[in-house]
């Protein structure tokens, strides 16, 4: 079977947040942008990591102070594949069904990031997305 690679999968307008920002600005950019995972990057040693939004909201219900910086947090490193790979060989770097992976480019840049949900729709190969159809 031809599985679709990931460069042609993968979220290419990635959310970014720096190892030095706070929890607050997490929490505005999950708001704004409304999405469930946002990119760590700690320039200091060119390093990816990634915050699902799972524990902003557990450091939010346990009274973290939102002016703590994101790396106390909680952070998950950000497992990363080739941009030439298909989402069959990906799907092997997922830990769990929320994480998230990086997709590099040849010279090790991130190119984009791809969701277990990014897998999953373009498994479907364009049947009915049973993710946004309502539970019956």
């Amino acid at each position: 079977m031809n599985y679709p690679l990931v460069k042609d999968v993968a979220t290419k307008e990635i959310i970014y947040l720096d190892s030095n920002d706070t929890l607050d600005s997490a929490i505005k950019l999950i708001t704004e942008h409304g999405v469930r995972n946002i990119v760590v990057h700690d320039a200091d040693i060119d390093e990816y990591a990634y915050i699902g939004v799972d524990e902003v909201v557990h450091a939010i219900a346990t009274d973290l102070d939102t002016s703590s910086l994101i790396v106390n947090v909680g952070l998950h490193p950000l497992l990363c594949v080739p941009k030439d790979y298909n989402i069959f060989e990906a799907s092997y770097f997922f830990i769990e069904d929320e994480s998230l992976i990086g997709v590099i480019n040849e010279d090790g840049t991130l190119f984009g990031v791809l969701s277990y949900i990014d897998i999953l729709n373009a498994t479907m190969n364009g049947k009915e997305d049973i993710l946004s159809s309502p539970v019956r």
